[in-house]
Order: C-alpha cells, then sequence, then structure tokens
C-alpha cells in the first residue's frame, strides 16, 4: 500500500478501477476477473490522503481508514456515486498487496474477498471500513478466516501508518454507522 515516488516519500496507494466486476465470492475468482479489465483507475488515494488507520490487533479482520478533511472533499462525491462491485488494489512500494470490492459492511452475500464500505462523519470527514471478507465488521467468522486476515492484515501496511503516527488500535466494539454516505 506504499508506493515509493521518485521524492523518496512513501505512499499510500488505494486504487480503485474505474468499472465494475460485480459480486464476486471466490478471491482467485476476483483476481482473474480484475486481470481481464482495464486498468485504467478511478481514483488513487495516498498517504497524505489518510488522517488516521484503526485496525484489531494482527491478524485483523477490519481497518478503518478516515481521510483528510482535503481528500473527503475531494473524493467524497466520486466515492458517493461507487455502486457496490467497484474492485479496488492495495499496493506497498508498487507491488500488490490485495484486491477487493466495494460492497455494503453489513450484508449477507459471503463474499470472501475484502470488502469496504463508505461512510460520511458529522464533519463530513470519509471514512473508508475495509473487511479482509464481508461481515468482518459483525464479527462473523468464516471457513478459512485465518487466510484471509493474513491476506488483508499486511506488515507493511502497519508499518507505514506507525511510521506516520497514524496507526491506532480499533475498539473491539466498533462498527460503521448504518447510514451511508
Amino acid at each position: 500500500m506504499v508506493d515509493r515516488l521518485p521524492s523518496g516519500r512513501d505512499h499510500l496507494q488505494h486504487r480503485r478501477v474505474f468499472c465494475s466486476v460485480s459480486v464476486i465470492y471466490d478471491y482467485d475468482a476476483l483476481e482473474q476477473k480484475v486481470a481481464s479489465i482495464s486498468q485504467n483507475l478511478l481514483l488513487t488515494l495516498t498517504d497524505a490522503d489518510i488522517s488516521s488507520a484503526a485496525v484489531d490487533p494482527p491478524p485483523s479482520a477490519r481497518m478503518a481508514l478516515q481521510l483528510t478533511a482535503e481528500a473527503s472533499s475531494r473524493y467524497g462525491a466520486v466515492l458517493d456515486k461507487l455502486a457496490d462491485g467497484h474492485p479496488f488494489r492495495v499496493t506497498c512500494n508498487g507491488q500488490s498487496l490485495f484486491l477487493g470490492v466495494s460492497y455494503i459492511w453489513y450484508g449477507q452475500a459471503a463474499i470472501e474477498t475484502p470488502v469496504f464500505d463508505v461512510a460520511l462523519d458529522a464533519e463530513n470527514l470519509v471514512t473508508l471500513y475495509f473487511g479482509a471478507w464481508e461481515g468482518a465488521w459483525m464479527t462473523w467468522e468464516m471457513a478459512g478466516a485465518d487466510v484471509e486476515r493474513q491476506r488483508f492484515d499486511r506488515p507493511e501496511l502497519r508499518a507505514a501508518f506507525c511510521q506516520r503516527g497514524a496507526l491506532q488500535v480499533l475498539d473491539p466494539d466498533a462498527m460503521p454507522p448504518e447510514t451511508h454516505y
């Protein structure tokens, strides 16, 4: 999730491609589908766009990334218009860490790929709620959860947020708001 730019500064990359892949339940199938579509990006978020990152103790299945006020203003409308099934890729130093799709955090579709949902708080700040699988925020466990947690909770991400002083421990009872953007 950190790409080294020519300036030498690390940047957190959250990439969401423009087209939808619909809902794909299996990680290998998602990888194949994303490889077959255009790699044009709808938006890229860097670590400068993230004010805080909250995660459970490792290996975590949940992560909440709050965007800065500027990034919330700049990207909020784009994120608001995206429907379920848009893929995203998380990279570090140009290397892909994992893929996922946008989807509601509280659904029951049994999606076994990382998902994220978007919420806006009272101060108009955008928070991205990532889960290692759909239902992770509701603390549902699934078969193969250890594999999904290892894919999702990468030390590179923790190190990047920790280095910036943005890493926080997620409250075990934390839940995204039920009202959406």
